[in-house]
């Protein structure tokens, strides 16, 4: 396992005479599909938004990791098994193009595909929901119409700072990773049309760091419904630590797993749902995690804790609030990282990885 080292962060104050620290608000996975629609339907499509569309808004950017194809096309994925689909094993989503001004509207301005739902409705699904996006006014990253444009950066600059942010996927259908002349994802692992897609994610996150960017990368891996990180969850975040990401932000377990410091990089293994109709308790909580940067990284952390209602975010206060902090306090103490009752997530003083917490 990695060695996850603790270390001080140089406080927002001391850092501040640079430049304004840059907002980064992050969240989990977007699933505007299934049981969601009616209440859509029903409610309106600004509904899912309306407890956090505020602070969505006064972030300088906001970032999370859209689960479905915003499309009209007919023609589901041929990578995914039918039967599976049918009983359940696996699912193939798909939300209404209009949702892209909505997602825009509740404040997001970057937007992870890098996942196994990008291509749910095969290419004619992906590229309308990278032009819906664009057209909102989202940067979509981490997919595109080849392996040029999937694994692009979005760049963005605030306050003095440039914000490198990529993207990339560990669960890959058959047929989902891009190539060069065909439109799919970005891969964080594995030989695709002749390349290594984990020293190629390496190679860029070590590119935009010798740049002078601040480097925020998304990575779509771990297993669903685990509360711990896998063993590969835990090498690759250490690897891209290693190569001068400064911000690691996982999804695809549906359920919140741990934090972590590995040296100065911030690391939140998986963000859990955001936007979804789960029913059990664990895929119900949820945060947004506040990330203050400035041009020389990640200088403050902290988590805002989540309840999904009725499809619904809706930000925690009280007790319940405080259950949520304490049990990913929890989780995060094996990985060099503690969360505070106020939600400050800081290096702990445990410095080296032994496994689960």
């Amino acid at each position: 396992m990695a060695c996850f080292a603790a270390v001080l962060l140089v406080p927002l104050e001391a850092a501040s005479w640079q430049s304004r620290p840059v907002q980064v608000v992050a969240v989990g996975d977007l699933l505007l599909a299934g049981a969601l629609l009616p209440l859509l339907d029903r409610h309106g499509t600004d509904y899912p938004f309306l407890h956090v569309r505020d602070r969505l808004r006064g972030a300088d950017v906001a970032v999370g990791n859209l689960e479905v194809p915003l499309t009209r096309a007919q023609t589901p994925t041929p990578g995914k098994d039918p039967r599976a689909v049918r009983e359940g094993r696996d699912y193939v989503f798909r939300a209404p193009p209009t949702l892209a001004g909505n997602l825009r509207r509740a404040g997001f301005d970057v937007l992870s595909l890098a996942n196994n739902h990008a291509m749910d409705y095969g290419a004619e699904g992906l590229l309308e929901t990278v032009r819906v996006l664009r057209a909102a006014g989202i940067r979509p990253v981490g997919a595109g119409r080849n392996v040029e444009e999937a694994t692009r950066a979005v760049v963005w600059r605030s306050s003095g700072v440039e914000l490198a942010f990529l993207a990339a996927s560990q669960i890959l259908p058959v047929g989902s990773v891009a190539t060069d002349s065909s439109p799919g994802i970005a891969a964080s692992r594995g030989n695709y049309g002749g390349r290594d897609w984990r020293a190629g994610l390496l190679q860029r996150v070590r590119a935009h760091a010798a740049a002078g960017r601040v480097v925020v990368v998304s990575v779509h891996w771990g297993t669903e419904r685990a509360s711990v990180p896998d063993g590969e969850q835990v090498e690759l975040a250490a690897a891209l630590a290693a190569h001068g990401a400064h911000a690691v932000l996982g999804h695809h377990p549906h359920v919140l797993q741990g934090m972590a410091w590995v040296g100065r990089t911030f690391v939140a293994f998986s963000l859990g749902n955001f936007v979804a109709t789960p029913s059990d308790r664990l895929a119900r909580e949820s945060v947004m995690v506040t990330l203050w940067v400035t041009s020389h990284g990640v200088r403050r952390v902290q988590v805002q804790p989540v309840w999904i209602q009725a499809g619904q975010p809706q930000p925690l206060g009280g007790e319940p609030a405080a259950r949520l902090l304490s049990r990913l306090d929890r989780l995060s103490r094996a990985f060099g990282a503690a969360v505070s009752p106020a939600g400050e997530v800081w290096p702990s003083v445990r410095t080296s990885n032994r496994g689960g917490p």
